[in-house]
């Protein structure tokens, strides 16, 4: 069952999800957000099937990022859905680190900020 933390967390996700997927040009995606227990390194993740376009992103309900942010990143990485999941050593790093700095650049655009402001 679902806390009333993560029902909140829920519905804001989902509307963040309907605001920003057409914003990202993933119209054509279905995504679906659910709340799940991630451990405690992470605060979403999302799983995808590429070739129907379908996602679904999982968050924790106590999540220690943004939850804006946190769309923002999981549904980046869509984008890079055609590379697939047989990465050469070390691209999933660097994947991970394009899809964070593609995310926080477009949430500080969002903001009206920039990179020093973030500090």
């Amino acid at each position: 069952m679902i806390s009333m933390l993560g029902m909140t967390t829920l519905s804001k996700a989902k509307a963040l999800v309907r605001k920003w997927t057409p914003r990202l040009g993933l119209s054509d995606w279905d995504v679906t957000v659910r709340i799940g227990d991630l451990g405690t390194d992470r605060d979403a993740e999302v799983n995808l099937e590429a070739g129907r376009k379908e996602a679904i992103i999982t968050v924790s309900a106590d999540h220690d990022e943004d939850l804006e942010l946190l769309m923002i990143h999981e549904l980046v990485h869509l984008h890079f859905a055609w590379a697939g999941n047989d990465h050469a050593e070390g691209s999933g790093v660097l994947e991970e680190q394009a899809v964070w700095a593609i995310s926080k650049a477009l949430h500080r655009k969002k903001r009206g900020t920039t990179p020093s402001d973030q500090k």
